[in-house]
């Protein structure tokens, strides 16, 4: 498999959330559909400088087969915040979400900013991953593991020195997955795991390469505030 990985931009958001709806079927937000999940990343993702979007297309860029998500931890809070209004939507056009059973937990994990507020020493240079998907028809193939290398070597590159993330801890798939490729599990005494693991960095890349992949953020972000403006 050969991808082409390349920052998002609006044009990609619906795809996007088609493929979280497909990997997260019972996700609150999921439910919601696509193109509110879509509306939720043009409103707030472009308006972080400090995140990173990327995604995986085919030869002929044009179908989405991933996208990873992260960006410097401290920097993205916002990110968590701006659910509250697609919950409430949600609740006013889903009633049937109040009566789910794991609906608390959902919640838990749609507000608790990343990392948790208990990692030591959470600063400027930890970086976290917020949302990591592969079309299931290609999975298996690599395409994780390469997203996730480029989400590292920006890190790097933001000179950042730990990356940390949130799994879901009922998918052993998915846990032994970040495992291979050097994750380990945030464990604390007397509480049952939550999902939360991280990775060390190393140092990070040479600074040419930050300068230029943020300049090819800066114009995709400034594509969306021109999209915006003609609306």
């Amino acid at each position: 498999m050969h991808p082409h990985i390349r920052p998002l931009t609006p044009a990609d958001l619906l795809a996007a959330g088609h493929l979280h709806r497909e990997a997260f079927p019972d996700d609150i937000r999921s439910i919601l559909g696509a193109r509110i999940i879509a509306n939720r990343f043009k409103q707030h993702l472009y308006k972080h400088p400090y995140t990173y979007a990327i995604g995986a297309f085919d030869a002929n860029n044009k179908h989405m087969l991933g996208y990873c998500i992260g960006g410097i931890s401290g920097k993205t809070v916002g990110w968590q915040l701006s659910s509250l209004p697609l919950l409430a939507l949600g609740f006013l056009t889903h009633p049937r979400l109040l009566t789910r059973i794991n609906l608390k937990e959902q919640l838990k994990k749609i507000l608790t900013p990343h990392p948790p507020q208990r990692l030591p020493n959470t600063n400027k240079t930890h970086y976290e991953i917020i949302s990591l998907v592969v079309n299931k028809t290609v999975r298996n193939q690599g395409l994780g593991k390469l997203l996730m290398q480029q989400q590292e070597n920006y890190a790097q590159q933001q000179h950042c020195t730990l990356i940390h993330l949130i799994s879901p801890n009922d998918n052993p798939g998915t846990i032994a997955f970040y495992q291979r490729i050097g994750y380990q599990k945030i464990i604390y005494p007397d509480q049952p795991w939550d999902g939360a693991m991280q990775k060390q960095l190393s140092h990070p890349a040479h600074p040419s390469s930050s300068r230029t992949n943020q300049q090819h953020q800066k114009a995709i972000n400034n594509k969306y505030l021109n999209y915006q403006a003609v609306k």
